[in-house]
C-alpha cells in the first residue's frame, strides 16, 4: 500500500468521524453543511490569512523611520571594543532617540512609536 493510499483511508476515517459529529448520526451520513464541510466533500484545505492580521509595522506609518533612526544612532556608536560580535554598541537610549527624531528630523510625539517600540528597531538593526 503506497503513501497516498494510507492518507486516503486516514482522510475518509476522519471525514466520518467529523461528519458524525457535527450531524449526531452513527454512520456519518451528511444532512447538511457544517463548519469545514466543503473542505471534508472537495479535499481541499482553505487557508485563512493568518499571517495578515495584526497591526502594521511601525516602518508602514513612518517610512524613513528606520534610515533616521540610523542617521541618529550612527555618529554615537561604536564596534565591540573585543570584536566577538558585529553588533555596533550605542550611547543613545531608544527615550533619546525619540527625543531626537522629535528635535532633529521634526517629527510630532503623536507620529512617533514609542520609546519600547523603538528600541526593537535599535535591537533588529543591531545597535
Amino acid at each position: 500500500m503506497n503513501a497516498v493510499c494510507l492518507w486516503h483511508e486516514q482522510y475518509e476515517h476522519y471525514k466520518k468521524e467529523v461528519n458524525a459529529w457535527q450531524n449526531g448520526s452513527e454512520d456519518g451520513s451528511v444532512e447538511q453543511s457544517g463548519p469545514g464541510q466543503h473542505e471534508l466533500e472537495q479535499g481541499i484545505v482553505c487557508l485563512d490569512a493568518y499571517t495578515s492580521r495584526g497591526r502594521e509595522r511601525s516602518e508602514a506609518h513612518v517610512p524613513n523611520l528606520l534610515s533616521e533612526i540610523t542617521a541618529i544612532v550612527d555618529g554615537q556608536s561604536q564596534a565591540d571594543p573585543q570584536f566577538r560580535t558585529a553588533r555596533l554598541y550605542t550611547r543613545l537610549t531608544a527615550t533619546e532617540v525619540r527625543r531626537q527624531l522629535i528635535a532633529q528630523k521634526g517629527y510630532s510625539e503623536d507620529e512617533l512609536p514609542t520609546a519600547e517600540t523603538i528600541s526593537t528597531k535599535l535591537n533588529e538593526l543591531g545597535y
